[in-house]
């Protein structure tokens, strides 16, 4: 539309995204230090079957903001407990996270042999609490959702003969 603006090339675009990331990473390492952190994790298969997961931190800081970020979102090979404990083990390394209060998880199964492996890999780090007794917490929005569509079940049983 204009016709003396340069449109720059994929390179450059590229280049400076990966800029940006680089020094919104940075930034982000440094909000992170120091901070008691908990991790949300979600993992879910896509229509043309791709494993699907995304870590999330949250926090409190020193003024008694709540943040959240992503910090991870990857494809996955599988949904096994080893597997997606691996990759955390790898992304808190890879952030530089050393204090971590709770992860967060649905009810899956597999979630309790990720949390084993996590206990498992921080039982020596010098900043867990109670040995790390306390890490795992269910999402209690999924266990609230399942209830309610349990519930919903019997009702329609009962609006359908209405």
């Amino acid at each position: 539309m204009q016709p003396r603006f340069d449109i720059p090339s994929r390179f450059t675009v590229m280049r400076d995204c990966l800029k940006f990331y680089v020094e919104e990473k940075e930034r982000l390492k440094r909000a992170l230090k120091g901070q008691r952190l908990c991790l949300t994790i979600d993992t879910w298969t896509s229509i043309q079957n791709i494993n699907y997961m995304s870590l999330t931190t949250h926090w409190i800081d020193n003024e008694w903001n709540l943040h959240k970020r992503i910090l991870i979102f990857c494809q996955v090979s599988n949904h096994m407990g080893d597997t997606i404990g691996q990759i955390i083990e790898n992304c808190l390394l890879d952030w530089g996270i050393d204090k971590l209060l709770t992860v967060i998880v649905d009810n899956a199964s597999s979630n309790s042999v990720t949390i084993s492996y996590l206990k498992n890999v921080m039982k020596d780090w010098p900043t867990n609490i109670l040995s790390n007794e306390h890490l795992h917490v269910r999402c209690y929005a999924q266990i609230v959702n399942l209830i309610v569509c349990d519930r919903l079940k019997e009702i329609n049983v009962l609006v359908v003969k209405i």
